[in-house]
């Protein structure tokens, strides 16, 4: 530190009259960043210097939809396991998303180009059990968790769209499984280690959040009442499932949560920072790894698309979109049946399409 000398040091120690300022300096300054370092972690916007959003008004309403369902996804686009709570950590759900099975090109595999990885469940996870993979037609597979610390653990890069981040290889045993239930050779199965800091969110739309190997941000937040209200337009039942949702409500106003800005679950606030476009994943089938057809898309298509809903940026205005990106203010935990208080809204109301979608 400046002002530190081996010199005002050593006076400390030989009873000359020292100059405690520099100690003085040092200890406050090592104690404040030791303080950061502890708090990051379960506030993970306290480096964000976000500007509040003058777009939005407190909510005066009396709508408090509940939470219906809780699912995370611990292997990334296989399936999901619906817990009754979960808790929350820096980059989401806890486990959401921390494996991801990764090309020999670098690059992250998701079912929008091998759909049978909807057909790959994986075992709850915890903090000391090994992960078992089950599929159809295959032994399953258990294989001990490798942590970046443990010895002869191998660090990779991995590619999520246009994200470089890494991970730890988890071994020979589970490739060998992957590639050869999905008939693509050199697949691997790469775990986020918890000493690695996660991977940050989209600063354009959540500056100071993390997120774990999900496409972008650490939630998908979806309402029963908005997939009711789709079901009413396509010609094909569609299963919530197909959106991949992470928490699922009950009990508000169809689309409501296009207006939300902010909410709470218990003490925990979440931001929703921007709706979620949706490519192929919907158009499958959960249960048997096939694609179905041109539905949800389709039907989206009508009524749910950007210049539907007014979004400002004109790349998403052919996009569809259900659910919204969330990221969460802190670490907590939430169950299924917990209230979810509406806090902030948007000032104007999108347009919802037009009348004879409704």
């Amino acid at each position: 530190f400046e002002g530190m000398s081996f010199e005002s040091i050593g006076n400390l120690f030989s009873g000359e009259d020292p100059d405690y300022s520099p100690i003085i300096t040092a200890v406050v300054l090592t104690t404040a960043f030791l303080a950061v370092c502890i708090l990051i972690p379960c506030s993970p916007s306290l480096l964000s210097f976000r500007k509040i959003d003058d777009k939005a008004i407190p909510y005066t309403g009396t709508t408090s939809p509940a939470i219906e369902s809780i699912i995370i996804y611990p292997v990334k686009s296989c399936a999901g396991i619906s817990l009754p709570e979960s808790e929350i950590v820096k980059t989401g759900l806890k486990f959401d998303r921390h494996w991801v099975i990764v090309g020999s090109d670098g690059r992250f595999r998701s079912q929008r180009r091998i759909p049978k990885m909807a057909l790959i469940t994986p075992s709850l996870p915890s903090d000391s059990s090994d992960l078992t993979l089950r599929a159809k037609d295959m032994p399953d597979i258990s294989i001990p968790v490798i942590r970046a610390c443990d010895k002869g653990a191998v660090i990779v890069d991995v590619g999520i769209w246009s994200d470089k981040w890494v991970g730890v290889d988890q071994g020979v045993e589970i490739s060998k499984w992957l590639s050869e239930f999905l008939k693509e050779p050199g697949l691997r199965l790469v775990r986020m280690d918890e000493s690695l800091i996660g991977r940050p969110t989209d600063s354009q739309y959540a500056d100071g959040f993390l997120a774990s190997f999900c496409d972008g941000f650490p939630f998908l937040l979806t309402s029963i009442e908005s997939l009711e209200d789709l079901n009413r337009k396509t010609k094909e039942k569609i299963d919530m499932r197909q959106f991949r949702p992470n928490i699922v409500v009950r009990g508000a106003e169809k689309w409501a949560e296009d207006n939300w800005v902010e909410i709470s679950v218990n003490e925990v606030v979440f931001r929703i920072v921007k709706p979620c476009s949706r490519c192929s994943i919907p158009t499958i089938n959960q249960d048997t790894g096939e694609r179905m057809g041109k539905e949800p898309t389709n039907a989206l298509g009508a009524f749910r698309k950007g210049k539907h809903l007014k979004l400002d940026d004109p790349k998403w205005a052919e996009c569809v979109f259900f659910g919204q990106n969330v990221v969460s203010e802190s670490c907590g935990s939430v169950k299924c049946g917990d209230r979810v208080k509406i806090l902030r809204v948007k000032k104007h109301l999108p347009t919802k399409g037009n009348k004879k979608n409704d």
